[in-house]
């Protein structure tokens, strides 16, 4: 299990904000992703309100993982989620197997990912297919906190835009509506 505490923003210009990144950290790799998100056959993880489960494949060039996030929820919660990922080396099989137990398929982005690091931090800047242009800050010390991201992000000079929905499953399945 992985614990992840991050914050996602807009972005108000790509171009800008890689600048910006390039120039306090180290770029690390570029590389274009899948995700499909599935919920199960009797309930529709993605209608609830908080959304309590993610299950999402994910698609490179060269990996095709399962993952599992669980939301911690709560007023004194620093925005963290219990993240279970496993490498996939059949996906052909895999697929047959989710569609064997019923697993529905909800969402599929779309997106090109571009990582860096910057101290305690990882930076992904992503172009999303449909949806647009955005910033995410992973901490990566279980020291740090949701507005330790937010700080380094402010004090970044990035300019971004808070969203009123950070998740790109919830963006893409209101989009079809």
């Amino acid at each position: 299990m992985n614990l992840e505490v991050e914050i996602k923003t807009g972005l108000k210009n790509y171009n800008s904000a890689r600048k910006t990144i390039y120039k306090l950290g180290k770029f690390i790799k570029k590389v274009r992703q899948i995700d499909t998100y599935y919920t199960p056959p009797d309930r529709d993880y993605y209608t609830e309100k908080p959304v309590r489960y993610y299950i999402r494949t994910r698609e490179t060039k060269d990996k095709f993982t399962f993952e599992f996030h669980k939301p911690r929820l709560g007023k004194n919660v620093k925005s963290e989620a219990e993240e279970y990922e496993v490498t996939i080396n059949d996906k052909k099989t895999f697929l047959q197997i989710i569609k064997f137990i019923g697993l529905r398929k909800r969402a599929a982005v779309g997106k090109v990912r571009e990582y860096f690091m910057c101290g305690k931090f990882e930076i992904a800047l992503d172009k999303v297919k449909d949806l647009g242009i955005f910033i995410e800050v992973e901490a990566k010390s279980s020291k740090l906190t949701k507005k330790d991201c937010m700080n380094f992000l402010k004090k970044s000079g990035v300019e971004f835009e808070i969203l009123k929905n950070d998740n790109y499953a919830l963006m893409a399945i209101e989009k079809v509506k």
